[in-house]
């Protein structure tokens, strides 16, 4: 390193690039998906992956954020963080050793689906070669956005020229594999840029067990309400395009929030290097300023989404996927719910070393999750998980706020988002009667986002909307 603080701006606009291309490639490809393989395959290929999830869940042990924090850390001294880059990294090659070998008893155990799991073997052997977290506990995000920019882009190419029916679920799967390991790979000629050689008698590999511990227990529960969901519905649904309609919904869902959040995963680094420095104050106003801009953004959002889905749903996924927006409807409260959640804890309790209160939570919301699954999937089947992955996240969220009440009051919360909300009441309002007119499709789309953000935007003006009264002046909008 050389010693200068890397520019929060260059990395926010790195890593909004790349969201937005994680968001542009199943953008493409999610139409061409739906329409070719249909409800059913993409359902088996969310049940599959949902399982293989857990196991790759195993294999990281959490070394993402742990070692992005460990890396951001002791960033200005270049031992220290090879040393700890190594340890890190040779302990997770070997807990993703461990869990391949109980992968592979797993599919010598299962007659139905075998070569799905076969297929995703590989994403899990990827995850021994992931190294993308020291990128980013350095703030380099250059050399991660340029490299998987050009081997996603491939991939999406060869979906788009390759996949042509319902039979090709096993090349569209094997593809997505190859994509993410190749990804992880072409991030290894650069490590000598920044990690030096250390002698492996100097290497304290299992000193990690317990930091990494901490950040894999609540990982475990996350995946309980971002992924546990997808399994229970095709464990107890028969129907396996149920589960097709789902993933489709939540990962549209999902799709938003990573657009929306990129900012995190800028300043989580950034908050874990301000917080060993003491300077708290600065930590404390960059929250503030970064939970007010992505509310700002959140809350419309999510109403639109709502306002939109039926429309967006039949234009965009083609015949036959109306359930996917009334479970669209259902799920956008997430984007608002999420962003709280998320900017609490990526950029306060994380940092600032709570996680083990963190945890606790996490694990609250993921029993909660589980139990309103278990209570509403055989009622109400897709609906049911919708329902049961809004409430706890909402749990989690109004907890996150109580463990950091000294900090962000529900008070201070409300004072953000009360306007916010009475506009975006206003742009719903008129995108369910422009959505009345006699035409449809993509020409209606356009006309209700456009309605819809116009009405939001001025509706802040009207109701003097402190950051919006700023911004403009800023900005000179009007």
């Amino acid at each position: 390193m050389t010693g200068t603080t890397p520019s929060i701006k260059k990395n926010l606009v790195y890593n909004t690039l790349y969201q937005i291309l994680l968001i542009a490639i199943p953008l493409i490809t999610t139409p061409y998906v739906t329409r070719v393989l249909g409800a059913y395959q993409i359902g088996i290929q969310s049940y599959t992956a949902s399982i293989a999830s857990y196991f790759t869940l195993f294999a990281s042990m959490g070394k993402a954020y742990y070692g992005q924090r460990e890396i951001s850390i002791v960033r200005d001294d270049q031992y220290v963080r090879s040393k700890k880059f190594w340890e890190i990294e040779l302990l997770t090659a070997g807990t993703t050793g461990l869990v391949l070998t109980a992968w592979f008893l797993l599919i010598l155990l299962s007659s139905k689906y075998r070569l799905y799991f076969m297929i995703l073997s590989i994403s899990i052997a990827s995850t021994a070669f992931d190294i993308s977290w020291l990128f980013i506990g350095l703030e380099d995000f250059l050399s991660v956005v340029v490299r998987n920019t050009l081997i996603r882009s491939a991939g999406l190419i060869c979906v788009i020229t390759l996949v042509r029916s319902p039979d090709d679920l096993a090349l569209f799967m094997t593809i997505n594999s190859i994509v993410l390991l190749v990804s992880n790979l072409t991030l290894w000629p650069v490590l000598r840029k920044y990690i030096q050689r250390v002698h492996l008698k100097d290497l304290q590999i299992f000193s990690h067990m317990k930091g990494l511990f901490v950040f894999f227990l609540p990982s475990i529960a996350i995946s309980i309400y971002t992924v546990l969901d997808k399994t229970m519905i095709g464990f107890m649904v028969e129907d396996k395009a149920v589960s097709g309609y789902y993933d489709l919904s939540i990962n549209m869902i999902r799709m938003f929030e990573t657009m929306l959040f990129s900012l995190n995963t800028v300043m989580a680094s950034r908050m874990a290097y301000l917080y060993s420095q003491d300077r708290i104050s600065e930590m404390n106003e960059r929250v503030s300023r970064s939970l007010d801009f992505l509310i700002l953004i959140a809350i419309p959002s999510a109403f639109g989404m709502a306002g939109i889905a039926a429309g967006f749903v039949d234009w965009y996924f083609g015949e036959g996927y109306h359930e996917s927006s009334i479970l669209i409807g259902l799920l956008s409260p997430l984007i608002v719910i999420v962003c709280i959640s998320s900017v609490l804890e990526h950029q306060y309790i994380t940092p600032i070393r709570q996680k083990r209160k963190s945890n606790i939570i996490i694990i609250i919301g993921a029993f909660l999750n589980f139990s309103l699954n278990i209570l509403l999937i055989p009622r109400f089947e897709a609906e049911g998980a919708a329902v049961a992955s809004v409430v706890a996240e909402a749990v989690i969220s109004c907890l996150y706020l109580y463990i950091s009440r000294g900090f962000i009051t529900i008070l201070m919360l409300w004072r953000i988002c009360r306007k916010r909300l009475l506009a975006a009441l206003s742009m719903f309002a008129i995108i369910m009667i422009v959505g009345k007119a006699s035409f449809h499709g993509l020409p209606m789309l356009v006309l209700q986002v456009l309605a819809g953000a116009t009405m939001y935007f001025l509706s802040l003006i009207v109701l003097k909307d402190k950051t919006m009264v700023n911004y403009i002046k800023k900005y000179r909008i009007v």
